[in-house]
């Protein structure tokens, strides 16, 4: 079994029913898992990670250098150097303030995991996840990956 048949049952058997993992998460997850392998997630994630998945359409990519386009999905990078409260911040209020009603999705990829920073934001979490945004937070290590239960 490959890693893309690895990441894809992963996902679904925590999302059972709810969707079907678009690509461009796929291969998020595996751009992560071969940065983490390579130490590039040691730091902060690249700038112009964006441009790594600009031939995808319907989804928006944060970080990113310029603000992208309202799109209903979200894939949210957090390497270990990043601020990891400030990233679900982010991506948030993006999802809710500058897009609303049209962002349905985020998968927050991370390499790092802070339950303090996720508990202070759960009442901000919940009211999204009622607004009808689906959030899945990925713990990416090199070891593998896990859907947090969040």
């Amino acid at each position: 079994m490959n890693i893309r048949d690895i990441i894809e049952r992963n996902i679904m058997d925590e999302r059972i029913g709810l969707l079907d993992v678009p690509k461009a998460v796929i291969d998020a997850v595996e751009k992560v898992f071969t940065d983490v392998k390579s130490g590039v997630t040691k730091d902060q994630v690249p700038p112009d990670m964006a441009k790594v998945f600009s031939s995808y359409t319907n989804i928006n990519i944060t970080p990113w250098l310029e603000e992208g386009v309202c799109s209903p999905i979200m894939i949210t990078f957090c390497y270990d150097k990043d601020n990891f409260d400030g990233r679900i911040m982010e991506s948030l209020d993006h999802a809710v303030i500058h897009c609303p009603n049209i962002c349905e999705f985020i998968f927050f990829l991370t390499t790092q995991w802070d339950s303090k920073a996720v508990n202070k934001l759960a009442g901000y979490i919940e009211a999204v996840r009622k607004a009808g945004i689906t959030i899945s937070f990925i713990h990416i290590t090199p070891k593998g990956f896990v859907v947090m239960p969040v």
